[in-house]
């Protein structure tokens, strides 16, 4: 299975939607090593919205909440439908990067371990 990934910066008032072309297991997500103490916004959170047909919120809600040297990655068991439009938001000063999995044409069983 091919490693996926994606970086999802601070939230500029703009999302960004994707739509895969495979299942994708999404398993982690984790502050930027780059990042630094921000002293204006110590904390992040990050959002998974998916998209109608008609570019309309299906829905939305947070999947990740972060705090700089307390809380900086967290473990995660998100599918992605292949087909769907998704988008991530990071809210907050940090960047956050997500990891996982690309599942494979017709693939239908669990991740390895």
């Amino acid at each position: 299975m091919p490693v996926w990934t994606r970086k999802v910066p601070p939230n500029l008032g703009k999302v960004k939607a994707f739509q895969p072309k495979h299942r994708i297991a999404v398993t982690s997500a984790f502050l930027d090593l780059d990042t630094g103490i921000s002293k204006q916004l110590d904390r992040s959170c990050l959002r998974l919205g998916r998209l109608g047909d008609s570019d309309d919120v299906e829905l939305e809600f947070p999947i990740a909440a972060f705090t700089r040297t307390r809380c900086e990655q967290v473990t995660l068991d998100i599918t992605l439908e292949a087909g769907a439009r998704y988008y991530f938001v990071a809210d907050g000063a940090f960047t956050i990067h997500l990891a996982g999995f690309e599942y494979s044409e017709g693939h239908r069983g669990k991740l390895p371990a």
